[in-house]
């Protein structure tokens, strides 16, 4: 468990890293290194980017309503803008930290709030599921302490492990699992790669 105080500093730190990929993004300096992206065609990607088109008109219509309230009309514009670059920036962070496969490890990640680096012979096995899952099922990996899952859409990798390894959660603490589930655009890639070293 994280002490409040960590969490706290934890926090900020990563608000502040995120607004930095949303600025970045928005000036075209935000690039996505070479990796096995999964941040393509995900469900909650597509969400993050619908929040600037839909705040974008709320922040136009609040200020019609708060046309006599300068003050409240100034805080209202900078909430919206910093939620709409927000936005942006979980989405350029997501691309900027690809999985990568190189030197004998498999670095996963799910942008900058999670991170296993699991050596390739501590990899048991890999299997490619490309539909989603039930509810029924949805609840049994939750439940399941040995898994993690960093699920963002309907294609994955999973990959047993010989031992359980930890993973790096940003405000949560490290976990120790023995299998993971993972989102990723070309999951084929990801196993063959993983199989393949």
């Amino acid at each position: 468990m994280v002490s409040p105080r960590r969490f706290c500093l934890e926090a900020v730190a990563l608000e502040a890293r995120i607004f930095t990929f949303g600025i970045a993004a928005l000036t075209g300096r935000g690039r996505a290194p070479a990796g096995y992206a999964y941040a393509g065609n995900q469900p909650a990607v597509f969400a993050l980017w619908t929040a600037p088109l839909l705040l974008l008109p709320e922040m136009v219509l609040l200020d019609v309503l708060l046309r006599n309230a300068p003050a409240a009309r100034l805080v209202s514009d900078a909430l919206h803008v910093y939620l709409s670059i927000w936005a942006i920036g979980v989405i350029a962070s997501l691309r900027a930290h690809p999985h990568r496969v190189a030197n004998g490890t498999a670095d996963l990640r799910l942008g900058p709030f999670m991170r296993a680096a699991i050596p390739l012979e501590a990899i048991a096995s890999v299997a490619v599921r490309t539909a989603p899952f039930d509810r029924a099922t949805l609840r049994a990996l939750r439940a399941d302490r040995a898994l993690f899952a960093l699920p963002l859409g309907d294609r994955f990798v999973e990959i047993a492990l010989t031992a359980p390894v930890e993973v790096e959660r940003r405000l949560h603490g490290p976990r120790r699992v023995a299998r993971l589930l993972l989102s990723v655009d070309d999951p084929q890639a990801l196993a063959a790669a993983l199989r393949a070293s």
